[in-house]
């Protein structure tokens, strides 16, 4: 009976501790949906990541402007030009900077694929010409943009939910071996004690 009481007592431990890990492991709620604000357009060579927004969503620039991007939101962004062919290249953290130089007319448009919905546009030269409409030239990143960048106050390491999957993994793996090794131990006792009463 004692081993009963113990096997059930492990057998509620790895169980919460296998909850509690698959629930922390759960993805950030955030990621989702973009931008809920109105379009905006406007001139000039500065984009900021804000609120899950573009600002402004196009922006007008002249042949040979660099354009900067910087992130104000305390989520990671990315600026992901169409088809992969230009964009920041991994996450932007919050006070992070990448700037462009655009040297063909053209449209130019862009996304963060952490949330789908928060896109714009540069809109460089005569977009409408027949030559800027076929121009499919990638941007030229600019190594050290010119926008003031935030200083976090610490760096937070965060712990990827790699780790809690995994954790949850090993506990459930656990608690399979503990009934599998249980199971086998009364089967093992019960034709011990056929073999007594026979």
């Amino acid at each position: 009976m004692r081993t009963k009481s113990r096997f059930i007592s492990w057998s509620l431990m790895l169980l919460a501790i296998s909850a509690a890990s698959l629930a922390l492991g759960a993805p950030a709620a955030n990621a989702g949906g973009g931008c809920h604000s109105d379009a905006v357009a406007a001139a000039g060579i500065r984009v900021t990541l804000s609120e899950l927004c573009f600002g402004p969503t196009v922006l007008y620039v002249t042949p040979r402007e660099t354009v900067t991007w910087t992130n104000e939101d305390s989520t990671a962004h990315t600026v992901t030009g169409l088809g992969f062919r230009w964009g920041s290249g991994g996450d932007l953290a919050q006070g992070d900077a990448v700037s462009y130089l655009f040297a063909q007319p053209g449209i130019y448009p862009y996304s963060c694929i952490i949330h789908p919905g928060m896109v714009g546009a540069v809109v460089v030269g005569d977009a409408g010409s027949p030559s800027a409409a076929q121009a499919l030239a990638a941007p030229v990143p600019v190594e050290n943009p010119q926008a003031p960048v935030a200083q976090p106050a610490a760096k937070v390491r965060t712990v990827t939910s790699g780790f809690w999957r995994a954790l949850a993994l090993i506990s459930l793996s656990l608690l399979v071996a503990v009934a599998v090794i249980v199971a086998l131990q009364w089967r093992h006792r019960g034709r011990r004690g056929a073999y007594a009463m026979s």
